[in-house]
């Protein structure tokens, strides 16, 4: 009993320590960009409604971008 105990929580520990980062532009960055650079793999970046004209490179990062919604957040570069 106290094994199984003591893997639930190892479990637990792991699913909670590979949750994904949540980076806010603007806010915690100033551009969509340096949000990238910060980021990890697994990494939310939420992007406020606004116009961003940038030029964006996150090769190599698996990220998911979410916005304001459709024509609020708009990415022109």
């Amino acid at each position: 009993m106290f094994k199984a105990m003591v893997g639930a929580v190892v479990i637990a520990q792991i699913a909670f320590s590979a949750a994904a980062d949540v980076l806010e532009v603007p806010g915690q960055f100033s551009t969509i960009q340096a949000a990238i650079d910060a980021a990890d793999n697994g990494d939310d970046i939420l992007i406020a409604a606004g116009t961003y004209r940038e030029l964006l490179d996150g090769r190599n990062k698996s990220l998911t971008f979410i916005g304001a919604g459709a024509g609020q957040t708009v990415l022109s570069g």
